[in-house]
Parts: C-alpha cells; structure tokens; sequence
C-alpha cells in the first residue's frame, strides 16, 4: 500500500531536515573555528610524520646534526631550516618548541640560542626592521614563559611549549603558552619576494642526544586587511634619471668611483645603469640596491675585472663610529688609494648576513702611514686586505646583471 504525504508534513519533513543540516553544520563550524583563527586560510601544515626534512623545507646550513624523527624537526647546534613558502603580508606561525637543558652557564660553548623568524630572508640574516623574530636563550629557567633581558623569550628546558607568532595589521606578536610577550609595530614590505619562516640553532656543542625540537607546524596567511600602500609615481625627471649611461662617470685611470657613483645617481624606484663596452679593472666593489640593472654591450665587449689584492699589516687601529683609521708600514700604506674596497684578515663578510664588520669598507683617504676607512674593523683585525666581491646587492630584490 502506498501513502501520500500531504504538502504540510513534506513541508515539515524539510524544515526539520534543514534544522538538522543546519545545527550540524553549525555545529561543524564551531569545532573548526576551535582550531582556525578568525580570518586567517590554513596554508600549510606538517607533523613531520616521515623519515626526511620533504619538499616545503631546506637545511640552509648545519654545522651539526640535524634529521627529521619522532614527529619532530630535530636540531643541534650551528643549523638554519627555512619553511619554503613565501609568506604573504599577513603572516601566522603556530608550533611546539622543545629547548632541551644543555650544559650549565659559563661552560666552555654554552652560549646558545634558538632563533625563529618571520619574513626572514633566504640565509636567515637578522636585522632588518621588516622581520619579527622570537630568541629563546638556553638555561636554567623554570616557571611560566617570561620576556627576559634584551627581548629574549624564557622558557623551561625540555617540555614543549606553544609557540604563536604574527604579523598582522601592522603589528607583530609572539604568543608563548597563551601568553602575550612581544608586541611591536612592523611596516609593510615591498614586496613577498624571499621573505619565509625560519628556524635557526646558535651556539656549539651539544652533549650526545639532545636537540631543539619543533613539531605541530601551521602556517597560516590572509590578505592584508587594508591592502599594499600604493606605489609613489616617478616624476618626470626621476624617469629621466632612471636611465644612466655610465661613459660620462668613468675615470678610466680607476673607474670603481665612477661606476658607483652612476648606481647611486638613479632614483629611489631603481633604474637601468648602461656601461659602454672596454675592460675595465676595478679597485672596490659595485653595490646594487633594489630595482637596479646593471648592462655592458655584451660577453666579451663589457669586461669588468677586480685588481690584484694587496695586504698590509695593521700597527694600530683606532675605531669610531663608522669609520676607522689603521696605521700600517710606510710602504703598505702606500699600496692603497682613496676610493679603494678593503676588508680586514682577508674576510670581506658574506652579503647574505647582514653584520656590518669587515664588509663594505672603502678607503676615504691616505695620509702618510695611516689609512682612513669607512666601515666597521672587527676589533681585533690584524691585516687590512684589498679585496672585495666585483657586484653584490645587500637584502635587495629585482636586481639584474646582463650582458657582461
């Protein structure tokens, strides 16, 4: 026997089956919005269930041992990870930190430290006003996580901790267990280019067995809430000046000077600097900044070559802000020339790391036996040296060579 079902008891049937739908998916979204931030689009995830570090992370550098196990990122000492997603804007971290105790203070080595880094650049330099960065110290402390001394973050050694960081609406914050410990303004950056999380190991000599862990990562990300501030127009005479033919800079007798003062002559936004073709031999180094290309005539018709390093040794060193005067042997002093790129014990610095010691220094004059440099001198420098990289670009994007 069939039954038909009048219009109102199909009509009740749906509402009750929409009350139903409804109140489980209400009640689906509150579970969610328990483990979603309000806002913000899950954009990675990893509880490092595998045997290997995968393809969302690189070991930027590890001077000890370091290997994926226990559901873990494991580390010791002198190691740079880097999640390989580029972040946007607005950024969010969320992860469990393990710092295990270690030797006591004051032990040969136990100056150690656990960087994590938002926006950080590709070889986890520090530094830059952009980034938002938590330091974990390594000691003896115990009780609830508490900011310490220079903004350092302190935790208990070998229980996990909750770690939470931020950047949004101009602000960026470090949560430690719930707790609200760093809190301070960021500007907006240029651009999302090379900017990623990073998690980085300081000090040497960990005892057998024990490392940093970080485990339960997520990676959230929403767009900017009030949008990317609009990009200044060039002026009519600043897209004039972002065209530079370099001829009329070049003294052919030394012509690194000339060449940067070229670089230099562009506007803010960049500009296209044109060397004419020749083989030029270069006393300094040529500094790229953002927006900048830097093209010869072509392989072969544009030389550019560094000359031959000179080294003296440093009787004296006297240190002021910014600059420095190093006294050498007569005839070492006279080696070098105003204008010259020198470092200090033949290490220029790496331009990736953004320590200002031994890096970017040129000669500002010669007087004698002393040599005055601006730059920084580490503060135990025994040589001076005139070498230098031929082009390098310090934190900068959009940056091109061609043609040389």
């Amino acid at each position: 026997m069939h039954h038909r079902l009048s219009t109102a008891t199909k009509v009740a049937g749906l509402c009750g089956l929409l009350l139903t739908s409804l109140f489980v998916l209400l009640a689906s979204s509150a579970c969610f919005a328990q483990d979603t931030p309000a806002g913000w689009r899950l954009a990675f995830s990893d509880d490092f269930d595998r045997p290997t570090l995968g393809a969302n992370w690189r070991w930027l550098f590890s001077s000890g041992r370091s290997l994926v196990s226990d559901q873990a990122l494991n580390a010791t000492h002198g190691t740079i990870a880097m999640c390989l997603l580029p972040l946007q804007q607005e950024a969010r971290v969320e992860f469990d930190l393990l710092i295990p105790t270690l030797a006591p203070p004051g032990t040969p080595g136990a100056v150690r430290s656990v960087s994590c880094a938002l926006r950080d650049g590709e070889w986890g330099a520090g530094g830059r006003d952009e980034r938002l960065e938590a330091v974990f110290p390594f000691g003896d402390f115990t009780g609830a996580p508490a900011l310490g001394a220079e903004g350092r973050l302190q935790v208990a050694p070998d229980q996990p901790h909750h770690v939470v960081m931020q950047i949004a609406g101009g602000q960026g914050t470090v949560e430690v267990d719930g707790k609200l410990l760093v809190e301070k303004p960021l500007p907006s950056v240029g651009s999302e280019v090379n900017r990623y999380f990073t998690f980085r190991t300081n000090g040497m000599n960990y005892p057998p067995g024990k490392y940093v862990q970080v485990s339960n990562f997520k990676l959230w990300s929403r767009p900017q809430a009030t949008g990317k501030l609009a990009l200044r127009p060039n002026s009519a005479e600043e897209n004039r000046q972002a065209l530079c033919k370099a001829a009329g800079f070049l003294d052919p007798a030394n012509p690194g000077p000339g060449l940067q003062k070229a670089i230099d002559s562009l506007p803010p936004s960049g500009g296209l600097v044109v060397l004419p073709a020749g083989e030029f031999t270069l006393r300094r180094h040529l500094r790229l900044r953002s927006g900048v290309t830097l093209c010869g005539q072509g392989a072969g018709q544009t030389v550019l070559k560094a000359e031959s390093g000179e080294q003296g040794a440093i009787l004296k060193l006297e240190q002021q802000p910014g600059t420095c005067v190093v006294t050498l042997a007569p005839e070492n002093a006279a080696k070098f020339r105003p204008g010259d790129g020198v470092c200090f014990d033949g290490n220029w610095g790496h331009p990736g790391f953004l320590d200002t010691v031994s890096k970017d220094c040129v000669v500002s004059a010669v007087a004698g036996d002393r040599v005055t440099i601006s730059g920084t001198a580490p503060a135990d420098a025994k040589v001076l040296s005139h070498w230098f990289p031929l082009i390098y670009a310090h934190c900068a994007e959009y940056v091109e060579v061609k043609d040389l």
